[in-house]
């Protein structure tokens, strides 16, 4: 399996493993939400096996560099390579090209945090086995009766 940055040409491999993951009702909905994310600065890695891609993860800078403070916004994996060890592969590079663009700004990533739904249970044991901790609920926060928890992991800091 190999591990890379995305590009824009990967937006149809992103995107079919969008829409079999995430509420999106068409490979097209996807590549626009993909395309969309790159223009606002989320930086998205993949995994690849052959010419497919099996996994996504991305994040983003949230202000400005000094703060230190990145979200994962998307991980998701296709359905049949769940419970293989793929996301946290992927989080795991997801985690290194955030510390690097951290390093390069003379700063280090010291908390990323995920938001997802409060119904997700397979989400928060994955989240929690990675490190995170529930920090907070949100009310309704993006569909009416569907509340948005909050997961966050605080780094250490490393040694240069």
């Amino acid at each position: 399996m190999k591990l890379r940055k995305a590009t824009e040409e990967d937006a149809h491999k992103v995107a079919h493993v969008m829409v079999k993951s995430y509420n999106m009702d068409s490979l097209e909905e996807a590549v626009e939400a993909f395309r969309r994310e790159m223009m606002q600065e989320k930086a998205f890695v993949v995994a690849e096996e052959g010419d497919a891609i099996v996994g996504i993860a991305s994040w983003q800078m949230h202000d400005v560099p000094k703060h230190m403070l990145a979200e994962l916004h998307r991980i998701a994996v296709l359905p049949e390579f769940k419970g293989k060890g793929v996301a946290k592969r992927v989080f795991e590079f997801l985690l290194d090209d955030c510390d690097r663009f951290y390093r390069s700004k003379g700063h280090a990533l010291r908390k990323m945090f995920v938001l997802t739904h409060a119904s997700n249970k397979r989400a928060h044991a994955f989240y929690e086995k990675l490190g995170f901790k529930l920090e907070a609920r949100l009310p309704s926060h993006y569909y009416d009766g569907e509340d948005e928890l909050v997961f966050s992991m605080f780094l250490e800091k490393k040694k240069d």
